[in-house]
């Protein structure tokens, strides 16, 4: 670290401290999780043209519903590709395939010390 930094960044910023970078990078988390949530939230209560829209959005394909029953059965079928039973394994097929290939890679590359048993 630089000596002009003072004390407490440099506390903040250590890996090995007690509560150095970790509490910083959940400090950062909730604050970047916060911020969005804060301000749908308000967008929510407030009656503005983001709220508007929505509303209209849902009255129409209310409407649309009510016109062609067939179409309550194409929106649940697309509602179950979002469901846990699907995503799940969708996810972690994602996962299996991104981590494997590539960790090799990074193995030749010297990114990560090899395995010791």
């Amino acid at each position: 670290m630089h000596r002009q930094w003072p004390q407490i960044a440099r506390r903040r910023l250590d890996p090995t401290a007690r509560y150095g970078l970790s509490l910083t990078l959940f400090i950062v988390a909730v604050i970047l999780v916060g911020i969005p949530f804060s301000y749908l939230l308000i967008e929510i209560t407030s009656d503005d043209e983001v709220v508007r829209m929505d509303m209209a959005a849902a009255e129409w394909l209310f409407e649309l519903m009510q016109q062609a029953p067939a179409m309550t059965t194409v929106f649940n079928g697309i509602s179950l590709l979002g469901a846990p039973v699907w995503l799940w394994p969708l996810v972690g097929g994602v996962c299996v395939y991104l981590w494997t290939p590539r960790l090799s890679l990074f193995r030749k590359a010297g990114a990560f010390p090899p395995a010791t048993r």
